[in-house]
């Protein structure tokens, strides 16, 4: 009788212990304050951000980095292959003085054809600009115009203040040469800016491109009666959703 009393303590005993092993191997509760710290550091890594500006090529680039150019230090990149050589630019910005796009009160940088946008800051002895690798790349070598950069030929000038607030689609009608094929690239954005995405196709039909340049841009009273644009889609047909797609600030600016 006794023995069987001390066998059964002796299982309690071990029980016990099995149990007090187990509380202290379990892994212990993450904390609120852990848990959103977590979630706030994955919120913010997943989140799309605008990526920076490249001063050279004016393109949106993940792999930009700053680079800083100083008056006193021997340069590392070659920028004088980015002066501006163009003479209408040269006889308008430069000349005339008509348009300060390559005027940046540095003298490191003045007469550069530049993306402002890709300028992080700039004083008389010192400048950061935001370069892509392509440009860092081939600014390294002597002579070695970027590919992309916009004093390859590839400035286009800058669009009046009272056309930069309009739709791709309000664009097409105010241009005096159209394209017959449109890109658009697509990302992930929140930006109300961007346009709708529409799916669907297209009809292309032949017209007397050399006469209709020549006289474009036409009256409102002209385009009125002879432009019209139909978006379609799967669902049926309402004619109660047909309407106009420009703004009437758009007739004006014809």
């Amino acid at each position: 009788m006794l023995q069987r009393r001390e066998d059964k303590h002796a299982r309690v005993v071990e029980d016990e212990r099995l149990a007090q092993e187990y509380r202290r191997a379990w892994p212990v509760v993450v904390s609120q304050k852990t848990v959103y710290s977590c979630l706030n550091n994955y919120f913010q890594a997943s989140e799309w951000s605008e990526p920076p500006v490249c001063a050279v090529c004016g393109r949106y680039q993940r792999d930009c980095v700053v680079v800083t150019f100083t008056a006193t230090d021997a340069p590392s990149f070659h920028l004088e292959t980015l002066r501006v050589t163009d003479r209408f630019i040269i006889q308008k910005c430069v000349v005339q003085g008509l348009s300060a796009a390559f005027s940046f009160d540095c003298p490191i940088i003045d007469g550069l054809m530049l993306e402002r946008a890709g300028i992080v800051d700039c004083s008389s002895d010192c400048v950061r600009l935001f370069l892509c690798s392509s440009c860092r790349t081939s600014l390294s070598k002597p002579d070695k115009v970027p590919r992309f950069a916009l004093a390859n030929n590839l400035y286009r000038g800058q669009l009046p203040l009272h056309l930069q607030d309009i739709s791709w689609v309000e664009e097409k009608v105010c241009a005096i040469y159209c394209v017959t094929a449109h890109v658009t690239r697509l990302f992930q954005s929140s930006d109300p800016a961007q346009p709708k995405v529409f799916h669907g196709n297209t009809c292309a039909h032949d017209t007397n491109v050399v006469s209709t340049a020549s006289v474009l841009p036409r009256t409102p009273s002209d385009v009125n009666g002879l432009l019209s644009i139909i978006f379609i889609g799967p669902g049926k047909f309402n004619a109660k959703q047909l309407g106009t797609v420009f703004r009437r600030s758009l007739w004006t600016r014809l």
